[in-house]
């Protein structure tokens, strides 16, 4: 006998993933679980064309195939996973799943947090993670552009700053840190060294990123070094710990010509380590950001 052919799309927007979720009460057993929406091949057909059908008539959306993930093959079915994005339509439950829903037999879409993926009983976790980090690079790579292209247009600090913001993101990426964080990383210097906007790198990139970066930015009206790093430093403690990563990796980078300036840059490191400790301490990134400080005092 031969095996079930499917088609089916994993979409990430926000953070999380569309999912079908499953209710199946047989015998007084109930039994719930989620898929990831998609179905058969008819006959004829390619796997991408089915993957297109299957979610316009299961969930009333047209999809775009950002790329192929892989496939798992069970028992009886062999189901093919691709990347997808939502270009119209908003999820809503049609075709033959809603004709044959009952109590018993209950369908529903569902947007599911990322974070809460692992906690499921669903197939195909691993291929979600795969996506994930698919999206994660793309994002990565936009940032990447965006920064380039704002400090040809208005930089003004003679320092390689996108080299600097590219180094300081692969540190946090390596580390695993979140991509908000990753992607605030690379954005970190356009308030100051650009014309760019808050406003602006909310449009982009969301509130959320755009309240990292502005966490991590020196206020340009307090005149005094000291106190302007103070300031900064409160500012990224009371947003928290993403904020206090950003702000490590950048101090990291940078550490590397305190011996071209005043040594008493060093008690800003220190200002840096007091305050953050509570929140970051027992970060890795911390750590080496203490070994630095430390190794750094003793040359002076």
């Amino acid at each position: 006998m031969s095996k079930r052919v499917s088609s089916r799309a994993i979409i990430i927007e926000d953070n999380k993933v569309l999912l079908m979720f499953r209710r199946k009460i047989k015998d007084g057993v109930k039994k719930e679980y989620y898929v990831v929406p998609g179905g058969g091949q008819d006959e004829n057909e390619t796997l991408e064309d089915t993957v297109t059908r299957e979610l316009k008539e299961e969930l009333n959306v047209d999809i775009k195939i950002l790329g192929f993930l892989g496939t798992i093959e069970l028992d009886d079915t062999i189901s093919n996973y691709y990347h997808c994005s939502i270009t119209k339509g908003t999820p809503m439950l049609g075709g033959e799943e809603l004709d044959r829903m009952t109590e018993e037999n209950y369908y529903e879409p569902r947007w599911i947090e990322l974070s809460e993926i692992d906690n499921l009983d669903l197939t195909a976790k691993e291929l979600i993670h795969k996506s994930m980090d698919l999206d994660l690079e793309r994002e990565i790579d936009r940032a990447l552009h965006y920064t380039a292209s704002k400090l040809d247009e208005s930089g003004h600090n003679s320092k390689p700053v996108l080299f600097h913001s590219m180094k300081i993101s692969q540190n946090l990426y390596n580390n695993g840190y979140p991509g908000k964080v990753v992607i605030a990383s690379i954005l970190h210097d356009l308030l100051e060294d650009t014309d760019v906007t808050k406003e602006e790198l909310e449009k982009e990139f969301g509130k959320e990123i755009s309240d990292i970066v502005e966490s991590v930015s020196f206020n340009p009206n307090i005149e005094d070094k000291m106190e302007q790093a103070k300031d900064l430093f409160d500012r990224a403690n009371q947003y928290g710990r993403e904020a206090l990563l950003v702000k490590c990796a950048d101090l990291i980078d940078n550490i590397k010509y305190v011996h071209l300036g005043n040594p008493k840059i060093l008690d800003k490191y220190k200002l840096f380590l007091d305050i953050s400790k509570d929140k970051i301490g027992d970060e890795k990134i911390y750590k080496d950001l203490e070994n630095l400080f430390k190794k750094a005092i003793s040359l002076h």
